[in-house]
């Protein structure tokens, strides 16, 4: 509900394990990103923004929650879409850094409307450790 996708989540509280197992990406070793492509589409005309964030996933008390994200990555200014265009961008690296056992989720944020958005992020890295 904000310009920039919150730090943490309660998965009790916002959403299902089912939903949230689908949107994790488990990073099992440590990676530095090189680069982060977006393709995207909507069904009217939207302006969108891309957030790539990375998360403590907690495997211990309350399971599946995320805490401490950190802005990897984000689209330096919105992507304007159409029904009848596919646009692509490159987005702006903030930290290029992710540890092992991180979650990275990738979020796109509609600024002006409810249009259906068909997207894909595709990630560029390489393993640190």
């Amino acid at each position: 509900n904000g310009a920039d996708p919150a730090t943490t989540l309660d998965l009790s509280a916002n959403g299902t394990p089912k939903i949230a197992t689908a949107c994790y990406w488990y990073v099992l070793d440590a990676i530095s990103i090189d680069q982060i492509r977006v393709l995207a589409t909507c069904d009217s005309s939207e302006n969108l923004n891309f957030h790539v964030f990375s998360y403590d996933l907690d495997t211990s008390t309350n399971h599946g929650d995320l805490s401490g994200g950190t802005l990897l990555a984000h689209i330096g200014s919105s992507m304007s879409t159409t029904a009848t265009t596919l646009k692509t961008d490159t987005l702006t690296i903030d930290s290029a850094t992710v540890a092992a056992n991180k979650i990275l989720v990738a979020f796109v944020e509609n600024e002006d409307g409810t249009g259906d958005i068909t997207c894909q992020l595709n990630i560029k890295y390489h393993l640190t450790g």
